[in-house]
């Protein structure tokens, strides 16, 4: 693994999360999910985007993203979701395979306060 792979993963504290992930078997949720497994290459090429989220949020919002409260979790159809959530917001990056990484952020009251792709 490259040197800044592994440095982000440890400035995020990503790493029970990603194993737990990547033991996720086919159909884990029930309802015909392929599953993790073996897709270490997959889920490590997500980590890349944090940076480009966090300075994305930073630039945008002014928001410094805490890397202590981010959720790692799978997402819908074999991707991974990227979740900060607060009291006063809530960020959703979500990488897929297939297609470009998205992002949308709410506020308090569940308004949109920022989306898009990260190209």
């Amino acid at each position: 693994m490259e040197k800044e792979l592994e440095k982000i993963i440890r400035e995020f504290h990503l790493v029970e999360q990603i194993q737990k992930i990547l033991s996720l078997e086919k159909d884990w949720d029930d309802e015909g999910d392929k599953g993790y497994a073996g897709k270490e290459d997959f889920i490590y090429s997500t980590i890349k985007y944090l940076p480009i989220i966090t300075k994305l949020i930073k630039d945008k919002q002014g928001i410094k993203l805490d890397s202590k409260i981010l959720h790692v979790a799978p997402g819908p159809e074999g991707s991974i979701d990227f979740c900060w959530r607060t009291s006063d917001y809530n960020l959703l990056l979500n990488v897929s395979e297939n297609s470009e990484p998205s992002y949308a952020m709410t506020g308090k009251n569940n308004e949109t306060l920022i989306k898009g792709k990260i190209h």
